[in-house]
């Protein structure tokens, strides 16, 4: 839903992430209604210290973009206004096991642009405890939960 905060929630997350040094890194990007790969790297790069040539095409950056990243122990990727999905290996961006100390956050007003129910469930279990799973009752309650809740962007 348009309007409801989302960019000023992420830049405080952003802000409260890099002052209580949570991450060794944190950047942030807007990607807007026509993600533009070059812009979004660019940003990026720019809060990395990493510097592209004007010549570099976005595969060059996207891997020296990643390269950056995948040096640094852990960093917060924010992806603001996310209007549909985006690889984020065009970007640069490690995710998953490539990179664990790899987080990222994404801003979207549209829940087809993630769906992380499986990161859902494992962020509720997790902010539980084992109790979620200590009858078949209250786990088909706490997935139904999840279940709504699973449209969260978060990528592994």
């Amino acid at each position: 839903m348009a309007g409801i905060g989302k960019s000023t929630l992420i830049k405080q997350v952003r802000k409260q992430a890099a002052e209580e040094k949570i991450f060794d890194s944190v950047v942030m990007a807007t990607a807007s209604q026509t993600p533009n790969l070059r812009n979004i790297q660019g940003h990026i790069a720019g809060m990395l210290g990493l510097e592209f040539k004007e010549e570099d095409g976005t595969e060059t950056r996207a891997t020296k973009l990643c390269t950056r990243l995948m040096k640094v122990k852990s960093v917060l990727v924010i992806l603001d206004d996310l209007w549909e999905r985006l690889d984020l290996s065009l970007v640069g961006i490690p995710y998953g096991s490539e990179h664990t100390g790899c987080k990222i956050l994404v801003a979207t007003r549209d829940l087809n642009v993630c769906h992380a129910k499986q990161e859902a469930w494992a962020l509720f279990r997790w902010s539980t405890g084992e109790i979620v799973e200590s009858s078949p009752e209250f786990k088909i309650e706490a997935s139904k939960l999840v279940g709504e809740c699973g449209h969260v962007g978060v990528y592994p």
